[in-house]
């Protein structure tokens, strides 16, 4: 929650943001978009491990609670949350890819190479979610 802060802070007052809260906020800012689409640019730009493993560890819980809060606005990214097995092994392989990209972050040589994996991965949920 400290990075969203930091970023709403840059957003609105000194001006300095992310790139991955900027998408973020440049969503927020177009009306013509679903709250949908512009909440799940949010969840693209946070801390993928932590969300992931929550998410997983309280499938249920955080699915009727965000059903609660945004009606069926997030329906298609909720539903293929609801808890089968099948979502929550990808959880773990998607966190063990992150985890694996965090250690080779460590390594100076491997670090462009890991960005790119970033990057890509990044890229690819945010056009996943263009749809909502």
């Amino acid at each position: 929650m400290s990075q969203f802060l930091v970023n709403v802070h840059g957003e609105f007052g000194s001006g300095h943001v992310e790139p991955r809260w900027a998408r973020h906020f440049a969503l927020a800012h177009d009306c013509s978009l679903s709250l949908g689409r512009v909440a799940m640019a949010g969840f693209n730009a946070r801390d993928y491990f932590t969300v992931l493993d929550t998410i997983g560890r309280n499938t249920s819980v955080i699915v009727d609670r965000t059903k609660a809060v945004f009606g069926n606005a997030l329906g298609p990214a909720l539903d293929a949350l609801s808890g089968n097995g099948f979502a929550n092994a990808g959880f773990i392989g998607f966190n063990t890819i992150i985890f694996g990209n965090g250690l080779a972050l460590q390594n100076p040589s491997l670090r462009a190479a890991t960005e790119a994996d970033i990057d890509t991965l990044w890229n690819s949920f945010d056009i996943a979610v263009q749809g909502l």
